[in-house]
């Protein structure tokens, strides 16, 4: 499985999940209200097989949520969204990028857990023409095995 920016935040969620079990196991089952917030993207690149491309504008907007069961396990979730995303490919030639990525999971009071992240995101050319596209699911198993499956032709965003 290829590591990217969105297991790094998912491990710092875990943290903080951590952090709010602790909390909980004081004060008992919770649920958290839902974060969210919005990050410029513009400097970040997508590498794609032909070609990388630079973002120049636009956000992700964001949703994260952390729920505590009465069992003590932790449900996590998130949503990134791409809001008028602009790109520049190496040539000049102008792009947007359209989509999201979804990711959840659960961490139980033994320890255990298990995570899926999609990402589906499409670049679009000036003709309304898909030019490449980010389609990648990882999963994390109970068990710690891991899959991915990548349909696309770039990798997650980076930077």
């Amino acid at each position: 499985m290829r590591i990217s920016y969105r297991w790094r935040a998912i491990a710092a969620a875990v943290s903080t999940a951590g952090a709010l079990a602790a909390v909980v196991s004081f004060a008992g089952p919770a649920s958290a209200a839902a974060v969210h917030s919005s990050f410029p993207v513009a400097g970040a690149q997508i590498s794609c097989t032909n070609t990388t491309y630079t973002l120049t504008g636009g956000s992700v907007d964001s949703v994260f949520n952390v729920t505590t069961s009465a069992n003590g396990s932790l449900h996590v979730t998130g949503t990134d969204t791409a809001n008028h995303i602009t790109a520049v490919d190496p040539n000049g030639n102008t792009y947007s990028l359209v989509g999201a990525d979804w990711f959840g999971g659960t961490l139980t009071a033994q320890g255990g857990g298990t995570f899926t992240d999609t990402n589906e995101f499409q670049i679009i050319a000036a003709n309304g023409g898909v030019a490449d596209s980010v389609r990648v699911i990882d999963h994390v198993s109970p068990n710690g095995q891991s899959i991915s499956f990548d349909f696309g032709t770039c990798a997650p965003p980076s930077g």
